[in-house]
């Protein structure tokens, strides 16, 4: 899952995209007109731009008319040829899903102990708890890896079937362009990917809410979180950007100390949160509990909130008395706390903190939540340790404030809706390849495509940043990662000043470019996937996975026709 929650900006995205295409258009031009002057001399240019001429003409001039009936010819190729029967592997698939998914324990006997009827009931519900998880991810599993493939094989395989079964060149010699071919092949496929996507959908919705066992059904939801920056006070109350390291090879939680000024704080802005709606405060934590010594057996570690008021001194404790983690559980609802609008001393522990002269005041009796605690939209959340001798480990995203939740059909939706765009985005790459290399070889490249954007696009990712921030990679790049692979020198040891390892280091300059440039026209293929959202309970973001995909299908759907267009007048289709 994407915690930092970025929302896509439209504009910059769409500026991006304009200076990519335009490079790329250059690039190619260029290219041609080299190629063009070595075969035919200088005559090359003017048959570039007659070329150039000859596909504006066919784009501007497309019929709607001629490219649906393209469209229509295509989807009823791929129902004669039997591609829809890949439905009838996936009902295979969900009717044995129940073998590999099972797991439940039997429910203890009531005429048995109470103590363990009791431990049996519990462990009933926190199995059923995650078999939410596992049912979801299993039907978007085999719903993604089941059309993917046949995505690929279509779109790289159609037009080179047609081009040696002449088919296509009957076409051709009707009044039809080579972008109403292009543009109506993409339709036709995609066509073809929707409509079965949407029969897997509905059948792997209903499966799921039938298989899923009831108590767990109360797991198929979607929550809405509101994420917050994270700050630390060390054990004097001084301000960190990190708690404590506790010795965890992995990084990724600061830790407090317990019985000590040490704590997390966390400020969320509540500007679009409707809060004169809300009569409680849904706070929902994933804390990690560091021991150095076993405590009171059989009890979590026990921690509470303070709702700060930085402005007025208000420092409100809840609950009055701590609350344990809950760290091992599945459950998200038990991790939950529930905050009333309305905290007074039954409920909290009320103090005034940070004023001149405490002496003078008293703190009040009851308070606001949402009028005394929240400022300018915004709380502040302080997260103490209780237990004296252990820590409290937390990330950013380990706490957040729960929106009303909405609906889990509405999360599946929008699932589904990303993985059709990237089976569209799919079709129109697949479709373009297939335009200038025959089917394996198409077949070969969009897989290679897809697996770079799937599996690769996080590395390439933290190297450019890395040598954004840092001048280079964390031990180098390509040709400096060989070099000290070959002289056994770890990525920490500085190497030593030579001209071979400038020479090295100036090479990997300009690897790293050409990583930036392959990087801007491969997308990120994970975007699409809103299955993590989706399988934790959560609801899948519009401005951070949604539109994103549809800008990135939109942004290659463009540029793909146009390349797809001037590649298909190259070829010559009467040829097997």
């Amino acid at each position: 899952m994407d915690f930092e929650q970025t929302s896509y900006g439209v504009a910059a995205g769409f500026g991006s995209w304009l200076i990519i295409v335009a490079v790329f258009a250059a690039f190619c031009i260029v290219v041609g007109l080299g190629l063009s002057l070595l075969v035919a001399g200088l005559k090359g240019p003017g048959m570039v731009a007659e070329m150039l001429f000859r596909g504006v003409r066919d784009l501007v001039t497309i019929s709607c008319r001629r490219v649906l009936a393209i469209a229509t010819l295509t989807f009823r190729e791929c129902v004669r040829r039997k591609t829809l029967w890949i439905c009838a592997v996936f009902i295979l698939l969900i009717m044995f899903g129940h073998w590999f998914l099972g797991g439940n324990v039997e429910t203890a006997t009531i005429g048995g102990d109470a103590a363990d009827t009791a431990a049996a009931m519990a462990q009933q519900r926190e199995v059923d708890s995650s078999a939410a998880k596992r049912y979801v991810v299993f039907v978007m599993t085999a719903i993604k890896w089941m059309l993917i493939p046949v995505a690929v094989i279509l779109s790289c395989w159609g037009l080179p079937a047609d081009i040696k079964e002449r088919s296509l060149h009957t076409v051709v010699t009707k009044p039809t362009r080579r972008s109403e071919v292009v543009l109506g092949r993409i339709m036709g496929f995609s066509a073809v990917m929707t409509l079965m996507l949407l029969a897997m959908s509905l059948l792997g919705y209903v499966w799921i809410q039938r298989s899923v066992p009831e108590r767990a059904q109360a797991q198929l939801i979607a929550r809405v979180p509101v994420y917050g920056t994270l700050n630390f006070k060390d054990r004097n109350g001084v301000e960190t950007d990190r708690g404590i390291n506790v010795g965890d090879i992995w990084e990724f939680r600061s830790f407090v100390e317990g019985m000590t000024n040490s704590r997390a704080v966390y400020l969320f802005d509540l500007e679009n949160a409707p809060l004169e709606d809300l009569e409680t405060l849904r706070l929902e934590y994933n804390f990690e509990a560091f021991r150095t010594h076993k405590g009171v057996m059989g009890e979590n570690v026990r921690f509470s909130f303070h709702l700060v008021n930085p402005a007025t001194g208000v420092d409100v404790k809840f609950p009055r008395n701590s609350t344990p983690i809950f760290e091992f559980s599945p459950d998200p609802e038990k991790r939950v706390v529930e905050i009333p609008r309305k905290l007074n001393n039954r409920n909290a522990d009320i103090r005034l903190t940070g004023v001149s002269d405490e002496t003078a005041q008293e703190a009040p009796e009851e308070v606001d939540l949402f009028d005394a605690i929240v400022s300018n939209r915004r709380l502040r959340v302080e997260v103490a340790c209780d237990d004296g001798g252990q820590y409290l480990g937390m990330a950013r995203p380990d706490l957040f404030f729960r929106l009303p939740d909405r609906s889990f059909s509405v999360a599946y939706v929008k699932t589904m809706v990303g993985l059709g765009l990237m089976l569209i985005l799919l079709v129109t790459l697949g479709t373009t390849a297939s335009t200038f290399v025959k089917g394996p070889v198409a077949t070969l490249l969009i897989g290679s495509y897809l697996l770079t954007g799937l599996l690769m696009r996080g590395l390439m990712d933290e190297q450019l940043t890395r040598y954004r921030e840092d001048g280079k990679p964390l031990g180098g790049s390509l040709f400096e990662s060989v070099h000290r692979i070959l002289t056994q020198n770890n990525q920490m040891t500085a190497l030593e000043d030579s001209t071979m390892t400038r020479v090295i280091q100036k090479v990997d300059e300009w690897v790293l470019v050409w990583v930036a440039a392959v990087r801007s026209i491969i997308p990120d293929f994970r975007i699409f996937d809103g299955t993590p959202y989706l399988a934790n309970g959560f609801d899948v973001p519009w401005s951070v996975r949604t539109l994103p995909a549809l800008a990135i299908t939109i942004g290659f759907l463009v540029p793909c026709v146009i390349l797809g267009t001037y590649c298909l007048q190259m070829r010559e289709l009467e040829a097997k």
